[in-house]
């Protein structure tokens, strides 16, 4: 009889074990689990594309942790870029920044902006925007600090660029709108292959636009 109940105690008490351990798994199985799918949200949300050019520069996926190092540089540049960016009007502070370029970072079917950072320092930015995958274009936009112009600096950016919109998103067309007045803008594009369409006024921004463009072969 003693036998008995001792093998009914011990055998509940193994078992209460064993459903403790199988909670305690469950539990750490789901909180793997759920670690898991917020990684795979985050780099769903935020994801990361580097592009390594050469003299340790690189091209790198803007997100919101680099927008306050991006808004200083703006502020540097800030009267150089009047007539040269059109978002230059609308950006006064940091949280103008943030209004402007997170929506963006929510895009990336629509919108790419990569930082050009050097030794790990951002000075420039250059990106792909209205990305459309089925007429298969977009546009390009791109801006360096003052400082590092005419060091062939943006060229080795806009020939990466180019190769990741044809070889990687499989677009046959990019598209370059530069004010008719910045020379410098209109030489890159030319020297990078592409061609000047047409001239149009642009009533937002008051501005007159050459517009240029460089198809896939």
């Amino acid at each position: 009889m003693y036998l008995n109940y001792l093998f009914i105690f011990t055998t509940i008490n193994s078992n209460i074990n064993m459903n403790k351990e199988n909670i305690e798994n469950i539990e750490n199985i789901e909180n793997r689990e759920n670690k898991e799918n917020k990684e795979n949200k985050d780099n769903k949300e935020n994801p990361s594309i580097t592009i390594d050019l050469e003299n340790t520069l690189k091209l790198i996926l803007f997100n919101e942790k680099h927008l306050e190092e991006y808004y200083q540089l703006i502020e540097k540049n800030r009267i150089y870029l009047k007539n040269q960016v059109a978002f230059i009007d609308f950006v006064f502070s940091l949280e103008d920044v943030k209004k402007f370029f997170i929506p963006r970072f929510l895009k990336p079917e629509n919108d790419l902006t990569f930082s050009i950072n050097k030794d790990g320092k951002i000075i420039g930015a250059i990106g792909i925007h209205n990305i459309n995958k089925i007429e298969k274009n977009c546009t390009m936009g791109y801006w360096l600090d003052n400082d590092c112009r005419r060091k062939g600096i943006m060229t080795q950016a806009i020939k990466a660029l180019i190769k990741y919109c044809f070889n990687y998103l499989n677009l046959e067309e990019i598209q370059v709108d530069v004010k008719d007045d910045n020379i410098s803008s209109q030489n890159l594009a030319i020297k990078n292959g592409f061609i000047k369409e047409r001239i149009r006024f642009d009533k937002d921004l008051k501005w007159n636009l050459f517009e240029f463009s460089l198809k896939k072969h």
